[in-house]
């Protein structure tokens, strides 16, 4: 399986560069990776699932016809009560670094509490984890 290239960027500290990839870019590359997908799949259409950034990416990707034709955007949103733990002010570095497993607390936290326990089933977390750390071990 092929492997993205990483951006060298990223083994600085974040706040030594700007930011990687703006969404235009992202929306470039995912129309890439769609492409090359249907290809290899021989298929005419797919499903993409996404959430955060993501999902800002493959839902303007999506909101061209042609596009729309090739794939459909499922947005996973999160379920927020009250204001989202992310600061958004001040200068963007080249990445947002969070350790890979405190982002399920992280994600959690924003969520009403009554729901926290039912929003990702048992198991669903590290096996998310472990394919993602497969793809890139240094997790960020």
């Amino acid at each position: 399986m092929a492997q993205s290239t990483r951006q060298s960027e990223m083994e600085a500290p974040p706040a030594e560069s700007e930011p990687l990839v703006r969404t235009e870019a992202g929306v470039r590359n995912l129309a890439s990776a769609v492409e090359h997908i249907l290809k290899q799949r021989d298929i005419e259409q797919l499903n993409l699932v996404a959430m955060s950034w993501g999902g800002s990416v493959a839902n303007a990707y999506t909101a061209g016809k042609r596009q729309s034709r090739k794939a459909r955007a499922r947005r996973a949103p999160l379920v927020l009560k009250g204001p989202v733990p992310v600061d958004a002010s001040g200068r963007l570095g080249s990445c947002r670094k969070v350790p890979f497993m405190d982002f399920r607390a992280g994600l959690l936290s924003a969520a009403p509490r009554a729901a926290r326990s039912s929003l990702i089933p048992a198991g669903g977390f590290q096996l998310w984890a472990n394919i993602s750390l497969a793809t890139d071990p240094q997790g960020n």
